[in-house]
């Protein structure tokens, strides 16, 4: 499970860097298919922008954004003809029938199954992230990676964090430890973090790991991150240890 942030999207160089890697994965037999859910980019970044002008109710935002990520995969499918693009979790399953032979790069769109579903909040806590984690846990998947257009969790000191517990993160976050490494955004004229909040209960509910690549065009993060004897720079962000 392949998430991809709005700021790979919407960069040339960016996108076509990530699916190139990606099929390399998948020509090299690294994994049999990859599902792709796209981020609301800058179609969501409206929506929020005219949420705060106009106060819109949270159920109408919620999936005006989801609508977002629809838009988004039709355009990166348009993009590169070659992935397929399915919309239904019926076809999506048929897809990744483990009896065919077939890689695939499959582009979900997650919008029908959600609004069926209705199983996340309606909340700006919720973004691609958390809809990404729940589809790599609803399809049992041991991991699911966020592409972005950072290395990871950068630390003050300006070192990427390798590997860190949901605890860890929040500690961190709270004792203001992370690098200011958020976008400004000329709609909000806010600065973010690399993960939504909620995708942190999901990660502790779910148990799933959840890994940050950066996809921008200078890096080859993606392809290093699975060559054991490359130098791996990435985030992994794991459920806290019970005692």
């Amino acid at each position: 499970m392949i998430k991809l942030g709005g700021s790979i999207l919407e960069d040339q160089g960016a996108i076509s860097s990530t699916i190139g890697q990606l099929n390399f994965l998948l020509r090299n037999r690294i994994f049999k298919n990859i599902i792709i859910i796209t981020g609301g980019g800058s179609y969501a970044n409206f929506i929020r922008y005219i949420d705060t002008k106009l106060d819109l109710e949270d159920d109408l935002a919620h999936w005006e954004a989801i609508i977002s990520m629809d838009k988004n995969a039709e355009d990166l499918h348009q993009k590169f003809p070659s992935t397929l693009l399915c919309e239904n979790l019926s076809d999506l399953y048929n897809l990744i029938d483990k009896k065919s032979t077939k890689s695939n790069l499959i582009i979900f769109k997650p919008f029908n199954y959600l609004y069926e579903s209705d199983i996340l909040p309606h909340s700006w806590m919720i973004t691609s992230d958390s809809i990404a984690l729940h589809f790599s846990y609803k399809f049992q998947l041991e991991k699911c990676f966020l592409i972005k257009n950072i290395d990871g969790i950068i630390h003050i000191n300006g070192n990427t964090i390798p590997n860190l517990t949901v605890k860890e993160f929040k500690t961190l976050k709270e004792t203001n430890k992370f690098a200011d490494i958020g976008e400004n955004n000329n709609l909000l004229k806010k600065k973010t973090t690399p993960i939504d909040p909620y995708s942190l209960k999901l990660i502790e509910r779910y148990g799933i790991p959840c890994i940050i690549l950066n996809g921008t065009s200078s890096q080859q993060r993606i392809k290093q991150y699975f060559n054991k004897n490359s130098n791996q720079i990435s985030t992994t962000i794991f459920p806290t240890k019970k005692n």
